[in-house]
């Protein structure tokens, strides 16, 4: 017999099951379109690389059904959504252009239609000689094999294409070389993301949120940041952007990044604009010291006689070095960036003096005195 306990769960679940059936039905459907959206892109891309003229959206609803559903409202919104895939996360030419006479015009009377600009489509053929692809591939696979590179992937295909394009067994053998590099920092995966990360800010152009802690005083700090470049200098992967906080452009140091978030908002729409005259290269060939931090004060380094030879190399090409009796050197070089300087010249230990100006000197006896507290403490 039945118990009282056996009809509730069967009452029970004759109220859940059919709620269960629709939720399962629902989200078959949700797969189902999501699998036909590439499906859809193609056929999108397709019919107007065959068009001879601009195609109208009401052109375009009639050949393609995916747009024949719903209202003309919710089919122009999925278009859209289409055409802004492709255009901004493919990178395909699509743009909407105006017919100018009305014998160009379709049947739908429309003033204007898409066309997909075939000759940016279509990328030149290269031809590149032996010694050139090998000396790409030697390049890719050299940055390929740095901890952290953000573009590991990218270059990893674009090396496979290179294989796959060397028609002869000379660059084949080339490029079966073995090669080893070994970066002149470490990095670690979570440096690795971040890069990641803020490479795709810069390419979207979106604002960032950094939490940041500083090189002497240890201290952490939050920033929004526009993200301008990157640029890679003596192994250390550098950010140049915007600083928010203190009203001015600033280089930080990727690994000194301790969290980060790209601002969700509005992906597609873009958060600044770069300046016209920012040129990463030349900040990659900075000294540190010279990043645009502060005002510039000139310094004052006495170097003893073992470090005197080294002097234009250890302070740029831009330092002005003389020579005393005694054979040591003193150098005066600009300083704006009075952390990544007095970092350098602690860095030289006893054979190098800082003697000026006074208020840089201050910074250094400071941070000297918080070494000696720091080891006293531990």
């Amino acid at each position: 017999m039945a118990t009282d306990e056996s009809r509730a769960w069967v009452r029970d679940f004759g109220r859940v099951w059919p709620r269960l059936i629709r939720e399962r039905q629902s989200r078959y459907k949700k797969m189902d379109a999501s699998n036909k959206r590439p499906e859809r892109l193609l056929s999108l891309v397709t019919l107007l690389l065959n068009s001879r003229r601009p195609v109208s959206f009401a052109k375009i609803r009639g050949l393609m059904p995916e747009y024949g559903v719903g209202s003309e409202q919710t089919a122009l919104r999925k278009f859209e959504r289409d055409k802004a895939s492709l255009v901004e996360d493919l990178g395909i030419p699509i743009r909407y252009v105006e017919i100018d006479t009305e014998e160009e015009a379709d049947s739908s009377g429309s003033s204007g239609g898409y066309v997909l600009d075939k000759q940016s489509y279509y990328l030149p053929s290269l031809s590149l000689s032996s010694d050139e692809l090998v000396a790409l591939y030697v390049a890719g696979a050299a940055s390929r094999a740095m901890d952290g590179f953000p573009w590991a992937i990218e270059v990893t295909r674009a090396l496979e294409k290179i294989r796959f394009a060397s028609s002869n067994g000379e660059t084949e053998e080339l490029c079966d070389l073995p090669l080893a590099v070994k970066p002149s920092r470490e990095r670690n995966e979570k440096a690795g993301r971040t890069l990641a990360l803020i490479r795709d800010a810069v390419a979207r152009k979106k604002r960032v949120h950094l939490a940041y802690r500083g090189l002497w005083r240890d201290e952490l700090t939050h920033r929004e940041v526009d993200p301008f470049g990157l640029f890679l200098r003596d192994g250390l992967w550098c950010l140049q952007a915007y600083c928010h906080l203190r009203d001015e452009q600033r280089t930080f140091d990727i690994d000194r990044i301790e969290s980060l978030k790209v601002n969700p908002n509005a992906p597609r729409k873009p958060d600044f604009d770069p300046p016209a005259d920012l040129d990463l290269a030349a900040l990659a060939r900075l000294r540190p010291w010279s990043y645009p931090v502060g005002e510039p004060v000139l310094a004052v380094v006495l170097l003893e006689q073992r470090l005197a030879f080294f002097a234009k190399s250890m302070f740029g090409e831009d330092a002005k070095v003389s020579w005393k009796p005694d054979k040591r050197a003193l150098v005066e070089v600009s300083v704006t960036n009075s952390e990544a300087f007095i970092e350098h010249v602690l860095g030289l230990r006893d054979g190098a003096t800082l003697l000026g100006p006074p208020a840089l000197r201050d910074e250094l006896l400071a941070r000297l005195d918080q070494i000696v507290s720091s080891l006293q403490r531990s």
